[in-house]
């Protein structure tokens, strides 16, 4: 879930905390967001120039550039959730679930 909201000089896209929220259904939090996995999610962020304030990204811009900064946004976002699906040493699912059919 994505927010948008009026600040001084334009609007922010806030998750309000729902992209970590989601991935600690499956992940144990404090263990994604260190190591490697932490550096990458700081990377992305840079990179996207999305800012992080206590586990909730936002982006703040102005009206006219509002439309690069929902592709940029949206695409740090994804890219953090792409990172549940790589394995890093030393970092475990918070569950196993074994799939019969």
């Amino acid at each position: 879930m994505t927010v948008l909201s009026e600040v001084p000089g334009g609007v922010r896209l806030s998750d309000k905390g729902d992209t970590l929220m989601r991935i600690s259904y499956d992940h144990d939090i404090d263990a994604f967001v260190s190591g490697s996995r932490g550096l990458l999610i700081e990377r992305i962020l840079g990179e996207e120039r999305v800012a992080q304030d206590h586990r909730v990204f936002y982006l703040d811009t102005p009206t006219d550039r509002l439309s690069d900064a929902v592709f940029r946004y949206g695409r740090a976002l994804t890219r953090i959730y792409d990172l549940t699906l790589t394995r890093v040493p030393g970092v475990s699912r918070r569950s196993t679930t074994t799939l019969r059919i």
